[in-house]
């Protein structure tokens, strides 16, 4: 775990963000390979159209328990995409448009492996607390750089987005 003086929070205003992805769950302990095949899936649909991410790859967590965890994966897009229902109507691991939400966030960059982002989420949660907030549901990451080209994963900025109240 980084040590207290690295941790830092704030409170920001966001605005909603257009997005296309795919949502599903599953068990907890096959994450890696829905990281593995769904956010290539969305890619490759979001240039089918002729478009491009408008931002870096997310994961927006509806629930994360030990057993089993509800996840939307995507990419924000600068506009809706022609052709794409939205992902609340459509089959699990489908496909579709979507929203991160606008409003109040708790905010925090963690650095390093994403074995250590539970920490980072932790310390996040009872930042919030302390602040006298609540929490609100379904916080995201962003996964700013790509680890691919990075040659030290200390280096690596995951960015955690978690709505409050």
């Amino acid at each position: 775990m980084a040590d207290d003086h690295q941790f830092h929070a704030e409170i920001r205003e966001v605005d909603a963000q257009q997005t296309v992805g795919a949502r599903l769950t599953a068990p907890s302990g096959e994450l890696q390979d829905i990281f593995r095949r769904l956010p290539v899936a969305v890619f490759e649909r979001i240039r089918s159209t002729g478009a491009e991410p408008a931002g870096p790859l997310f994961a927006r967590y509806h629930s994360f328990g030990t057993e089993q965890v509800d996840v939307e994966i995507g990419f924000p897009v600068a506009q809706p995409l022609p052709g794409l229902s939205p992902v609340a109507e459509i089959g699990a691991g489908e496909i579709g448009s979507s929203l991160l939400p606008a409003g109040r966030v708790a905010y925090t960059v963690h650095r390093g492996a994403y074995d250590g982002l539970s920490d980072s989420y932790d310390r996040l949660h009872d930042w919030i607390h302390a602040a006298g907030l609540s929490e609100g549901s379904g916080p995201w990451e962003s996964y700013v750089d790509d680890p691919g080209d990075m040659s030290d994963m200390t280096n690596v900025k995951t960015e955690i987005v978690w709505p409050v109240g």
